[in-house]
């Protein structure tokens, strides 16, 4: 009997036949919120700021398809770094142009935004995005003033593209943190 074992021809077994189960990443739990917490919370909103016929915003101007094909550039991915770097694609940063009088214990005005929304059909001689209220941008894209208003910022300040700053290994980054101090003194 041991003899005939031995001479049992092995063969390799298929790719989906193997017993140890590959992992898929996406069905982990961790992936799944990730991709929960980076989806939109809801439907894009129409304007109800009441900009009619105003010489700044063209909030007024834009129809419900406008507003839908918008929406689905910037939710494109469910990446979070993608979504932010198209929401300051839209919106234009830069310093107030004129300075009011300081009042004892208040702060000064450090950027000026400008928000704009690109049309859904781009026909000759007519802008393909129209300037809004951040009251209209915010409801088009269903998030918070805090988290645009602080994205804005830290683009002003950096002036260059976002990175991620939470997980990734912290143990190297100090690491490098304490290599660098070390070799310093």
């Amino acid at each position: 009997m041991e003899g005939q074992d031995q001479n049992k021809k092995i063969e390799k077994s298929d790719v989906g036949k193997a017993r140890k189960r590959q992992f898929n990443e996406e069905n982990w739990k961790k992936t799944k919120a990730k991709l929960a917490r980076n989806q939109p919370k809801g439907q894009p909103r129409m304007p109800s700021c009441g900009h009619t016929k105003s010489a700044s915003y063209k909030c007024d101007q834009l129809s419900r398809r406008d507003i839908e094909h918008f929406h689905r550039i910037i939710y494109a991915k469910p990446d979070k770094i993608y979504q932010d770097s198209m929401m300051l694609k839209y919106c234009s940063v830069s310093a107030p142009k004129r300075s009011r009088v300081e009042k004892v214990g208040s702060s000064r005005k450090g950027m000026a935004v400008t928000y704009s929304v690109k049309k859904a059909t781009h026909a000759p001689g007519v802008p393909s995005s129209v300037p809004v209220c951040q009251k209209s941008f915010l409801g088009i894209l269903g998030v918070s003033k805090t988290k645009l208003q602080n994205l804005c910022k830290k683009h002003y300040i950096k002036g260059e593209a976002i990175e991620e700053s939470r997980g990734g290994d912290t143990r190297s980054k100090a690491y490098k943190k304490n290599r660098i101090q070390s070799v310093n003194s």
